[in-house]
């Protein structure tokens, strides 16, 4: 499981004491070495509505959240879930849309009071017996919650009795986290923290653990709970872990696309794109001039500059560029900004993008502009050119959303049989 979701909302920016002025080393250039890049694919359109279409927004965020903070580049989707095999329901909009997690993860405020009724997963493991409890870490903090039981619809795609992660629920409140669990960043366990209602994680991978939490308790995301305040770290077999919710479907369940329009560099106050389900198994999910990448071992290796970052990732969970400090831009001089590019010109980077085993490849250009000057106009939400020094994850470019403006950008189910082949690829 990859643990990527890197600054989901932006109050760390220090919205109210933005000052000007930025230093650093290389300003305004693209100096680069690399392929003439392949530019952003402009041509393809959004698809129609259809029942495998689902509407994804890029916009200011749940109320909860526009009370403590401003959200950049957050794309949302709504949900329904259900009591299994009911229609007592509660429909959930301002959801994550994640490309680098795996499984439905929802804030118990979000659920209402349909949370106390839906079925809680319990197990007996080699460790013990009780409620079956997840913990999520990503670079900026983690989530917690017990695993239970839904129907979820997603435009017109159904998961029966799918498991899910309840994030924040009463009984199991932040005191009961475990040690194993917390220790990075702050617990995300409400709306406000996490900037969003939930997160809709939609990776390559099955299962959010997969093989490693069937076969070892050290380091699981799982965890058997006799109590609430008494829980320990479990052993799952994968068929009962947390899965991609695309993987339960009945047909268009071999992976997704996700597409947005171009908009323009100087930012936009929201922006509509789609959540296309399946590849290749109706007319409008179909792979065009996208290049598929093999994406096993979850990483797709990057390169800039005669440099290769073997641990880089197209992650629409994370809202901006996050690129090594080998990669010199200049940065804002505002301790408010500390780390953020403000660079006096738009940079233009060339990057090859290429296959887990580098056995194929692509290019790319990115643009970098200067955070101060975009993000001035609190109104807007939506920038395709922000970016900031990856201090969490070493040899790493993360190509967040800013990435995927312009393009649709697909990710297959690993074993999934596509039109462009098996997955688990990454293709734009």
């Amino acid at each position: 499981m990859r643990q990527l979701m890197i600054a989901l909302i932006v109050g760390l920016f220090g919205l109210g004491a933005l000052l000007s002025g930025c230093n650093g080393v290389v300003d305004g250039t693209s100096g680069d070495t690399t392929p003439t890049p392949t530019p952003v694919n402009t041509g393809r359109a959004l698809p129609a509505a259809a029942n495998n279409v689902a509407t994804v927004v890029v916009d200011a965020g749940p109320s909860a959240v526009q009370a403590v903070t401003r959200t950049i580049n957050v794309p949302y989707v709504t949900v329904t879930v259900c009591l299994p095999s009911s229609t007592t329901c509660a429909t959930i909009d301002h959801v994550l849309v994640d490309t680098a997690s795996t499984g439905l993860r929802l804030v118990a405020s979000a659920l209402g009071t349909l949370n106390g009724n839906l079925p809680v997963q319990r197990v007996t493991t080699s460790q013990g017996s009780g409620v079956l409890a997840a913990c999520l870490n990503f670079a900026d903090g983690d989530i917690w919650g017990p695993v239970k039981r839904v129907d979820l619809t997603i435009s017109g795609e159904t998961a029966s009795n799918l498991p899910i992660q309840v994030i924040g629920d009463a009984s199991y409140p932040d005191s009961t986290v475990p040690s194993t669990c917390s220790g990075v960043g702050v617990n995300e366990n409400t709306v406000a923290e996490l900037g969003a209602n939930g997160v809709l994680g939609i990776a390559p991978q099955v299962q959010d653990c997969g093989s490693s939490c069937a076969n070892t308790a050290s380091g699981s995301l799982y965890y058997v709970c006799p109590s609430a305040s008494s829980c320990t770290a479990t052993t799952l077999a994968t068929g009962s872990q947390i899965a991609n919710p695309v993987s339960y479907f009945t047909t268009d369940n071999n992976g997704t696309a996700l597409a947005f329009p171009t908009i323009a560099d100087s930012g936009a106050s929201s922006v509509t794109g789609a959540l296309i389900f399946g590849i290749g198994t109706q007319t409008n999910n179909t792979i065009g001039t996208e290049k598929a990448l093999d994406a096993t071992g979850s990483y797709t290796p990057i390169a800039y500059n005669g440099t290769t970052y073997p641990n880089s990732f197209v992650d629409s969970g994370s809202n901006l560029y996050f690129l090594p400090s080998a990669i010199s831009i200049n940065q804002c001089s505002s301790s408010s900004l500390s780390g953020y590019y403000c660079p006096s010109a738009q940079t233009t980077l060339g990057l090859t993008i290429y296959s887990a085993t580098q056995a194929t490849s692509t290019t790319a250009s990115i643009n970098i502009g200067n955070t101060q000057t975009l993000t001035s106009d609190s109104s807007l939400h939506a920038f395709n050119n922000l970016g900031v020094v990856n201090s969490a994850i070493p040899n790493s470019i993360d190509l967040g959303m800013p990435f995927f403006y312009g393009r649709w950008v697909f990710n297959a189910l690993e074993g999934a049989s596509t039109s462009a082949g098996t997955g688990p690829y990454v293709a734009f």
